[in-house]
């Protein structure tokens, strides 16, 4: 099987089990009772979560379905027997940076980072896959989940967007400041016990220590 039929059929399983989920969680949202009254087929529910779930102004996933999606990963890891990693990024003072260049040059440094880091993981031969991977989790922070990288391919991958982040921005910000960002990289391998959140804050725990130790850096 190549890289590409793999990626179809593992995207149809994640449609159809985040779908599930999602109406588990959810059974009397309208969503659901579509479903429940074959308005919509299954592929049509997950387009219409995805869209739900857009952040309007990067253009990625907001955190509506992260859980949902991660959870049905770490389960397929479990029985593929493949790993996933989880990369979190922090753009460095940020703060500043809307000092210097209001919210709407802040705004337009954001979704140019957005972009950077999709189109960063659409072009990695790394990962299994590469639809919906990268979400703002908030304020100037993302999420990337990457499917079947091991800790070597993750680390490869953030360092390849932090160079492109870092390497992006010349001139936007007064007297040559760069724009920077920050990241933490956490690996679960099918020997690991835990869920989806202990992967987070294991991420979560290492962009901590790279901003500590002077930013514009990758820990793992």
């Amino acid at each position: 099987m190549n890289i590409d039929q793999a990626r179809r059929e593992h995207a149809a399983r994640r449609a159809t089990s985040v779908v599930e989920r999602y109406c588990q969680v959810h059974p009397d949202s309208l969503l659901a009772k579509k479903i429940a009254d074959r308005s919509v087929t299954g592929v049509e529910a997950y387009q219409l979560l995805k869209e739900f779930a857009r952040d309007p102004k990067t253009d990625v996933a907001r955190p509506d379905l992260l859980h949902l999606t991660i959870a049905h990963e770490l389960d397929g890891a479990a029985t593929h027997g493949w790993p996933i990693s989880i990369v979190i990024v922090d753009l460095d003072d940020f703060k500043k940076i809307n000092t210097e260049l209001t919210h709407v040059g802040a705004d337009d440094i954001l979704r140019d980072v957005a972009e950077i880091l999709r189109e960063g993981v659409r072009d990695s031969d790394e990962i299994l896959d590469d639809d919906g991977t990268v979400v703002r989790w908030g304020g100037e922070e993302f999420v990337i989940v990457l499917v079947g990288a091991n800790n070597e391919n993750a680390v490869r991958v953030a360092e390849r967007l932090r160079t492109a982040i870092a390497d992006g921005f010349i001139g936007r910000r007064p007297n040559g400041k760069p724009v920077t960002a920050s990241f933490g990289v956490a690996t679960w391998t099918n020997l690991d016990d835990g869920e989806w959140r202990d992967l987070l804050i294991k991420a979560d725990t290492l962009l901590a220590r790279a901003k500590a130790e002077g930013k514009n850096r990758v820990r793992f």
